[in-house]
């Protein structure tokens, strides 16, 4: 074993005994403090804020939906979120996500590769733990930065 692989275990055990010292509402401020993760979420909630400014005559309730949706985004306090409040954000977020006109709106604001992301985030299998929720969405906050700069 070379000197990078022993530095490498010594500090996923250390990573490890920290890590059981924390409870799961400690462990996720942790993973929120993750300064792409905050980047990405301020886009997200960005892109969320110009859709709901869309109002039109083929999605009236529409701009109401998007209103209710975006004041409780703006309440959310991520330096002391819990998985608790967590769990009740996802569930609106599927609610909002499965609107049928938000689905329309987004397939208009969004590149093709971050809408399939989006979609994609939103039916992940019952069975998938918090990593693979992160995993997915960490993807589609690189898509939806990535639409940034390209000006999408």
């Amino acid at each position: 074993m070379n000197d990078l692989e022993i530095l490498l275990e010594i500090c996923n055990d250390v990573l490890e005994k920290e890590l059981e010292k924390m409870d799961n509402d400690a462990i996720l401020q942790t993973l929120l403090s993750n300064p792409d993760l905050k980047s990405g979420a301020r886009v997200f909630y960005n892109k969320m804020l110009e859709s709901s400014k869309f109002k039109d005559e083929n999605y009236p309730q529409l701009y109401d939906y998007n209103q209710e949706i975006m004041n409780k985004l703006s309440v959310i306090d991520f330096s002391n979120l819990t998985f608790d409040f967590l769990d009740k954000i996802m569930e609106d977020a599927k609610k909002y996500i499965n609107n049928i006109s938000v689905k329309e709106i987004n397939q208009t604001m969004m590149s093709k590769k971050s809408y399939e992301q989006f979609d994609k985030l939103n039916n992940l299998p019952e069975d998938s733990n918090f990593e693979d929720f992160k995993n997915e969405l960490e993807k589609l906050v690189n898509f939806i930065n990535d639409d940034k700069k390209v000006g999408i």
